[in-house]
């Protein structure tokens, strides 16, 4: 965790392999380093209790809350930020999914990235190695919300199990002229790897 800077804004963006395992981890890592550090999640996360007052509730699984709710929770990222706080997501918004064959990341919002310009945040990038168990991604092509459902048994599954990851701070002024959506495919392949 010494990638995370101890003070100021900061943004951590993480790729999403696991679900349940990364997340709990990227909490930990990040509510270990500063005690002022709120995740960006999907409504169904921040609801859980115990941890839910910890993040940002977002609908990113066409739910059938308005953009505004959406346009809200990125104010009070932003806001957060400003005052000098530490965000966590996924920008990929899901776990990484069985596309072609291959186990693959998703593609990652500019909405972060634009949070992160705008707040004049440093940046840290983890990267967990690694994927979900075979069943979770043949079981999930039949629907998305099939994937989503088993994500507390992928959870199960890795119980006891050392979840690793690799982290790499990165300075506002490395990063200011790019553009949100720039910003976004460059953290995207540092995280992945390509």
């Amino acid at each position: 965790h010494e990638a995370v800077p101890s003070t100021g804004p900061v943004v951590v963006v993480a790729n999403h392999p696991f679900g349940g395992a990364d997340a709990l981890a990227l909490g930990s890592l990040c509510g270990t380093r500063r005690p002022d550090s709120l995740m960006l999640a999907n409504r169904m996360a921040a609801s859980v209790p115990g941890i839910g007052s910890r993040m940002i509730p977002l609908s990113i699984l066409n739910e059938d809350t308005p953009a505004r709710d959406n346009a809200r929770s990125l104010r009070s990222a932003l806001q957060h930020l400003r005052g000098g706080g530490l965000l966590s997501c996924f920008p990929s918004g899901e776990v990484a999914t069985l596309r072609d064959g291959t186990v693959a990341e998703g593609p990652w919002s500019p909405h972060v990235a634009a949070l992160a310009l705008k707040a004049k945040a440093d940046l840290v990038v983890v990267s967990f190695p690694g994927q979900a168990p075979a069943w979770f991604h043949q079981t999930g092509k039949l629907h998305p919300m099939v994937r989503t459902a088993l994500l507390p048994r992928v959870l199960l599954s890795m119980r006891g199990r050392t979840v690793f990851c690799h982290s790499q701070h990165i300075a506002f002024q490395e990063i200011e002229a790019m553009s949100p959506q720039e910003l976004a495919d460059y953290l995207r392949a540092k995280a992945v790897g390509s």
